[in-house]
């Protein structure tokens, strides 16, 4: 993952209540390990990243999806089996921040393996992160919190009884939040 920094650890210190500075390092831990969780569990990057030579095979229609979005910039649109590739007219295509290109005028994605090399920057910058993705990710850094003197139990059991049980996911409300932001996959 990126390192990406959805959540910073002053979010997570002020939602817990925590003003000293005495947990810092676990807590930093335990924050970063919740922004590699929601990526990963997102199946996507978060931060704004530019991606270069993106290599794409082709649909056989006007639309690729990109792996990643929201798209900010597409900055070029190339195809050849071999180098040197042949550069697309940005007056020949257009762009959602979904990640969709079109290839106008009736051009089609030539439906051949690794044909498609796409330049784009992609993602959020730290101010316009979206605030249900920033809650979750706090959320899952507090979860973790909760959670760090039991990581890896699931349960205890004394004389044939459960006495503890925790929880192997995440909460219901947490998971609905990551399903709507989690890379869109088109088969």
């Amino acid at each position: 993952m990126s390192h990406v920094q959805i959540v910073g650890l002053s979010e997570l210190k002020q939602y817990l209540g925590i003003t000293n500075e005495d947990e810092d390092g676990p807590l930093t831990a335990i924050m970063q390990a919740a922004n590699d969780a929601v990526e990963k569990a997102c199946d996507r990057t978060f931060k704004s990243t530019v991606y270069t030579d993106e290599v794409y095979d082709g649909t056989g229609t006007s639309e690729l999806i990109l792996k990643h979005y929201p798209v900010t910039v597409l900055s070029v649109v190339k195809y050849g089996e071999a180098s040197p590739f042949t550069t697309v007219a940005s007056a020949d295509y257009g762009f959602t921040s979904e990640g969709i290109i079109t290839l106008l005028y009736g051009g089609i994605f030539d439906k051949i393996a690794r044909y498609w090399r796409i330049t784009y920057t992609a993602g959020y910058a730290d101010a316009v992160m979206p605030s249900d993705l920033k809650w979750a990710t706090t959320e899952i850094g507090v979860f973790f919190y909760k959670m760090k003197s039991r990581l890896g139990i699931t349960s205890k059991t004394v004389a044939g009884q459960v006495v503890e049980s925790y929880l192997a996911n995440f909460p219901a409300h947490v998971q609905d939040i990551l399903d709507r932001h989690k890379r869109k996959v088109l088969y």
